[in-house]
């Protein structure tokens, strides 16, 4: 049985393991309710199966544990309250990282194409720039582009993410991003999707993803895509959920399709450039802030606090002399002295 077949079993019954609790015959109608194909095949395999389908399952479940991994349901508490605000509400969540994070009431998506312009990838870091050094986590769906720009610059600025997935938990997709998934989730983020573990990437499982990135957040920003595009469906979600939509316009980035979509349906493009914009910006977002961003450490810029953990990984785990660590700082030196030049 696939997603949509379990789901519709789940609506039906208080816990899926009564499943294994009816007769034969309350489990045909039961599956028959939930519109399942093959109902006597299903039962029996139910039925005659049951020793060795729950010895799967134990085995996936300390897969689970192992990748730090959740199934959350409706009815747990960790549930984010926001996506009970959809028509569609997934049952459950696969997440693999940090549940209470979903909590959260001040996610921003920062959403858009796969396929951007250069123009588009430097406004999207210089938006996640300003999100992340206020404090605000950020969520998006883990895809090449725009998405993995925001992701990117959000871990590089230590601001707390959430991937949604649009395929199951077991699935890395695209394998581009695969090292931005492992960040989020060691950094403290979550990787969350409603799939089944082993669900492949479909076009429809991602327009169902869209929607969960708008429930999850509070304002959204499509940066950059085609009037009618996967973040164009984003959009569609985020204005029936009556969240905050805004666009963005910088010196590299001026008025593409995207803001014009957005200025023609009287949503706010602001500025990245203007102080004015900015100050508005702020302004509109800054009320929904549940903790603004916590001071850097002395001097040291926010940007380079995650660079300074990994070298504190690295140090801790490893025997390093001191010129090594001289030749690295000379490295640096030398890559920023090129770079000016």
């Amino acid at each position: 049985m696939g997603y949509n077949t379990l789901r519709s079993i789940f609506e039906r019954i208080p816990r899926l393991s009564l499943v294994q609790e009816l007769d034969k015959q309350g489990l045909r109608d039961l599956l028959k309710r939930a519109g399942v194909r093959n109902v006597d095949e299903i039962s029996t395999n139910i039925k005659t199966q049951a020793a060795h389908n729950l010895d799967t399952a134990y085995k996936d479940l300390d897969r689970f544990s192992d990748q730090n991994i959740e199934l959350i349901t409706k009815r747990d508490p960790r549930f984010p309250e926001r996506m009970k605000e959809l028509k569609d509400c997934p049952p459950w969540l696969f997440v693999q990282g940090q549940p209470g994070l979903l909590q959260r009431p001040d996610f921003v998506a920062v959403v858009g194409t796969r396929t951007p312009t250069e123009p588009g990838v430097r406004t999207a870091i210089e938006l996640s720039t300003w999100l992340s050094e206020r404090g605000f986590p950020i969520v998006s769906g883990l895809a090449e582009g725009i998405d993995a720009a925001a992701h990117q610059t959000s871990l590089d600025f230590g601001a707390p993410n959430v991937a949604v997935l649009g395929n199951g938990i077991w699935v890395v997709f695209p394998a581009s991003t695969s090292h931005l998934r492992r960040r989020i989730v060691e950094e403290g983020g979550a990787v969350i999707t409603e799939f089944l573990p082993n669900e492949s990437y479909q076009r429809e499982r991602f327009v169902k993803r869209n929607r969960l990135q708008a429930a999850l957040a509070f304002a959204i920003c499509p940066v950059e895509g085609a009037a009618q595009s996967g973040t164009s469906h984003t959009l569609r979600f985020a204005e029936e959920l009556h969240r905050i939509i805004f666009g963005v316009r910088s010196k590299a980035l001026r008025d593409g399709p995207m803001q014009t979509l957005l200025a023609n349906r009287k949503h706010p493009v602001f500025d990245l450039s203007s102080a004015t914009d900015l100050r508005k910006l702020d302004d509109l977002l800054a009320p929904h802030l549940q903790e603004p961003a916590a001071s850097a450490t002395g001097d040291l810029p926010r940007l380079f606090v995650s660079t300074i953990r990994e070298f504190e990984r690295v140090v801790n785990s490893y025997e390093v002399s001191d010129e090594q660590v001289d030749k690295l700082i000379a490295t640096l030196r030398q890559s920023w002295e090129k770079r000016q030049s």
